[in-house]
């Protein structure tokens, strides 16, 4: 055995844009008092091992309630959590890991080597988790040096099921109060093992659309919020501290694999390739848009770091070219073949056959996703297929339309679950190999099997091809068209003055932990 050695990862370097600030003279850190924090996210479950199944857990509350074998510190590189050190064999199979002594689940009950095995092992059945006293085992079927960055992921939080079914976690606060799509009271665990939070109390609002938030904080109601990355010229205008991490999400069309409609690949391609990406961002010059066909931002496929730059400026890229003249006439002649195969002894002699009418989804609070969404539906009807919107609401069912996205669009009036979704999907690791994992899984199962195969494959190779080899699986899950990348966007957050000590980590992760209020004297 040979211990691990931590990975030393460029990755993007966090903008602190700070259009107005306050000082305070006091600097050491005060215990005590509430944190009123919004978030956009809306789940109806709190337990990470739940929302696995559904969408990714929101790495902020995951981390308030939960913790993990191993969690990724400021510069992106695994750390200790509940595991202190860990060593694996030549083969990077298997891996031991020396778990943390003394840890209590917030009903006090000591968190036992037995507990984690049963939460890691209930998520990942394609490894083999077993314990030997203070000494947890994970072995798995194929080389797996990205095993750290994997535990690291939210999903894979320590959660325990009390008798009664209650979700427990060791994590530095415990929740009180549990609505679902709305609203979580948590408190401080005055027995975490890593010191009490200086925060009491923290009231966490969910499904807050930003504008909402942006409200909220002006009244004082709000102290984290969110904000858009449309909203770059109200926080300027409003002379607000933000931190922003450019290129932290992507922008994607999502096919639903379960649609019959749109399991046809001439469907897809005639749906996603008239997209004009360069004339969505020029649409909107203030956001921060970076308009892509890859699915990983350029600062994780090429290991360097970005630029630290102002909160004006824009981030400049080659632009992409929209589809030629001869591919889009290939495009529609597929589609039509397409169509008429499908319709065979229903179209009349001489006729066309019948346009498809599928459903998109889109958020209806962000700028950005709505004039992709009318693009998208323009250019659709060039090809004979009516796309149907559906404005959804943050908290809202999927698929609930909330009314047109102007007055000449078509709008879903179905509650069936949409054909294709406009998501954003947040840079999962650092580690490459982690992220295309963490995307895959959101296609479909099928499409993390043939990721986790390919991943594997690539990982048997010499540390010079590896990089190609994981180029070579993203370009694969792209040309599938289940997932269309549109641009990278950022991650804005905008803090309250009377915040300390506000550090993120380089994935923008917020140690809430550590954040103390300034308070009244």
């Amino acid at each position: 055995m040979t211990p691990i050695v931590s990975k030393s990862l460029a990755i993007a370097s966090l903008l602190t844009c700070a259009l107005a600030t306050s000082a305070h003279a006091a600097t050491r850190p005060q215990y005590g008092g509430t944190l009123h924090l919004e978030l956009q996210a809306a789940p109806a479950e709190y337990a990470p091992e739940i929302l696995a199944t559904r969408e990714p857990p929101s790495e902020e509350l995951t981390a308030l309630i939960f913790d993990r074998l191993v969690c990724l510190n400021g510069n992106g590189e695994p750390a200790p959590q509940l595991a202190t050190q860990w060593e694996h064999d030549s083969t990077v199979t298997h891996w031991v890991f020396t778990l943390r002594q003394h840890v209590h689940l917030q009903n006090g009950i000591g968190l036992s080597p037995a507990m984690v095995m049963s939460a890691l092992a209930l998520q990942n059945a394609q490894w083999r988790v077993r314990f030997n006293a203070d000494k947890l085992v994970i072995d798995t079927q194929q080389p797996q040096p990205g095993l750290l960055y994997e535990l690291a992921l939210p999903r894979n939080a320590i959660v325990v099921r009390s008798g009664k079914g209650a979700v427990i976690g060791s994590g530095p606060f415990r929740l009180q109060d549990w609505t679902p799509h709305k609203h979580a009271t948590l408190r401080a665990f005055d027995q975490y093992w890593g010191g009490r939070p200086y925060v009491d109390v923290i009231e966490l609002a969910l499904g807050r659309a930003p504008a909402d938030q942006l409200a909220d904080f002006a009244a004082g109601k709000a102290q984290v919020i969110e904000a858009s990355p449309g909203s770059t010229a109200e926080l300027q205008r409003q002379k607000l501290s933000a931190q922003v991490v450019p290129q932290l999400q992507l922008l994607a069309l999502a096919f639903d694999p379960r649609s019959n409609a749109v399991e046809a690949m001439p469907v897809r391609r005639a749906i996603a390739l008239p997209l004009d990406r360069t004339a969505i961002a020029k649409q909107m010059p203030l956001t921060w848009l970076t308009p892509t066909l890859a699915l990983l931002p350029p600062w994780l496929q090429s290991g360097a770091p970005l630029s630290t730059e102002t909160v004006t400026t824009v981030t400049a890229t080659a632009p992409i070219a929209p589809a030629s003249d001869a591919d889009l006439r290939a495009a529609r002649a597929d589609l039509q073949t397409y169509l008429r195969a499908s319709s065979l002894g229903t179209i009349p002699a001489g006729g066309q056959p019948p346009a498809p009418t599928l459903t998109l989804a889109y958020d209806g609070t962000d700028l950005t996703s709505r004039a992709v969404a009318v693009q998208l539906q323009a250019s659709a009807k060039l090809f004979g297929i009516k796309l149907a919107l559906s404005a959804e609401e943050p908290g809202s069912a999927p698929g609930t339309a909330s009314g047109s996205a102007s007055g000449s669009v078509a709008t879903a009036s179905s509650d069936a679950p949409p054909d294709m979704r406009l998501r954003y999907f947040r840079v999962a690791s650092p580690d490459c190999a982690t992220a295309l994992l963490e995307l895959a899984s959101r296609i479909s199962p099928e499409a993390l099997a043939a990721t986790r195969k390919s991943v594997s494959a690539t990982n048997a190779l010499p540390a010079a091809e590896q990089h190609t080899g994981l180029a070579r699986i993203a370009t694969d899950r792209t040309s599938e068209l289940w997932l269309v990348p549109i641009a990278f966007a950022p991650l804005i957050r905008v803090f309250d003055d009377h915040i300390a000590n506000r550090d993120t980590s380089a994935l923008d992760t917020l140690h809430i932990e550590e954040l103390w209020l300034h308070l009244s004297q």
